[in-house]
């Protein structure tokens, strides 16, 4: 994960940790300590609901094989499936489908048409699907239609569906003015913020989090309270901390006379 530095993740592991986070029927001790990891680090299990568990014996079944993904990758893995197939082990394969197009994408300013100021867009971009597919049937609907569906037939599903979105893509550029974007808003860093810091407030965050998911147990969650009060505690004392070595370091260290010291002269005339 250190190595990664924005770039997409994706893990396939048994995790031999049981949470109903990934669809089990029950959530371990250790299931909850991997929940609190997830959370911290800012990732997501693609597990789905499927009849088949990811792991299978004599002893029983569960879900302890999972797929975790980082937010650069969550929404080009879709389709996440555990397949039945036989897999040489008590664990089951899980398949799942990464969207080339969306990744290489991924982190860019998605392109905005203007609609509102087109009168002919809807008859522009009709022609061009008309011109594109090469129909016979321009001017009646139901015939168009009709030939849209005989030619839909002759496609395999995945071409297309890449020809219909590189078609799409084509008619919007023609018909539809481009509009410019708005710019990113670039954060600004602070010279006190540290890598401790960063691991304090994902503690912060995991200690809440567990906090307000226990509900039934008002003495377990009394306990939570406690221990994320301690931790918001702490971080808040590191962070004050920080900023003010990082306002000594910044300001000069000079030496000047104290306030008592000004208000005598000042009143003595000197």
């Amino acid at each position: 994960m250190d190595y990664t530095k924005g770039n997409g993740l994706i893990i396939a592991v048994d995790s031999n940790a049981r949470s109903k986070m990934w669809h089990d029927t029950i959530t371990s001790q250790r299931g909850k300590i991997l929940e609190g990891f997830l959370f911290c680090n800012d990732l997501y299990v693609l597990n789905e609901v499927t009849k088949t568990p990811t792991f299978q014996s004599n002893r029983g079944s569960s879900r302890i094989g999972i797929t975790i993904t980082n937010s650069r990758l969550v929404r080009c893995v879709s389709d996440w499936i555990c397949g039945e197939e036989e897999s040489c082990s008590d664990h089951n394969i899980g398949n799942f489908k990464i969207a080339s197009e969306i990744m290489e994408k991924a982190g860019q300013i998605t392109r905005e048409y203007v609609t509102s100021q087109t009168r002919r867009t809807t008859r522009s971009l009709t022609l061009i699907f008309i011109s594109i597919f090469k129909c016979i049937n321009k001017t009646d609907a139901n015939k168009l239609d009709e030939e849209l569906q005989g030619k839909a037939k002759q496609y395999n599903t995945e071409d297309l569906i890449n020809d219909c979105f590189s078609y799409v893509t084509a008619a919007c550029n023609t018909a539809f003015r481009i509009s410019k974007g708005r710019k990113l808003k670039t954060r600004r860093t602070v010279p006190w913020w540290n890598d401790e810091l960063k691991i304090l407030r994902k503690k912060v965050n995991a200690l809440r989090w567990r906090y307000q998911r226990t509900l039934n147990n008002e003495d377990l969650k009394s306990d939570k309270k406690i221990q994320y009060n301690e931790g918001k505690r702490q971080y808040q004392s590191k962070l004050r901390e920080e900023k003010f070595k990082s306002w000594q370091n910044t300001v000069p260290q000079q030496r000047s006379p104290s306030l008592g010291t000004q208000f005598s002269k000042l009143r003595l005339g000197s």
